[in-house]
């Protein structure tokens, strides 16, 4: 009699061993698979936070270009009486890409005029510099 309670008794105890063993394994398993959650959570978070990123980018540089749209269109309502060529001189100027229209032959110099220049240039330098050797002495 005593042997069979003791039987039943430890037969008790293997089976709540084995529920133990059995709850910790299942939640190591969890554990993991929460981790593996997490992990891909923030791969997403991530990945969310560069296209917010680059949605914002994209915002800011439409509106970027819708002020310089209203900007041109406002510079040319002030300016409705110039003709088609002052119009594009406008428009470059306003860009600020650095364009310069040619010169008329009156207005550039000539390889003849820089020589002159210079010569005059030189001739006057040279010109103080002996007043300056004279007062030295």
């Amino acid at each position: 009699m005593e042997r069979s309670k003791r039987e039943e008794f430890e037969s008790i105890q293997d089976e709540r061993e084995r529920k133990v063993k059995e709850a910790e394994k299942r939640i190591r398993d969890l554990e993991e698979e929460r981790k593996k959650l997490d992990d891909e959570l923030k791969k997403h978070t991530k990945k969310t936070r560069r296209m917010n990123i680059g949605q914002e980018v994209l915002e800011a540089k439409i509106k970027v270009k819708e002020q310089e749209c209203e900007k041109e269109s406002e510079a040319l309502s002030r300016v409705t009486s110039l003709n088609a060529s002052s119009l594009f001189y406008l428009r470059a100027r306003d860009n600020k890409t650095g364009y310069r229209p040619m010169r008329s032959a009156s207005m550039r110099e000539t390889s003849y005029s820089r020589s002159i220049r210079r010569r005059t240039r030189n001739d006057s330098v040279s010109i103080r510099s002996n007043c300056n050797v004279e007062e030295v002495n």
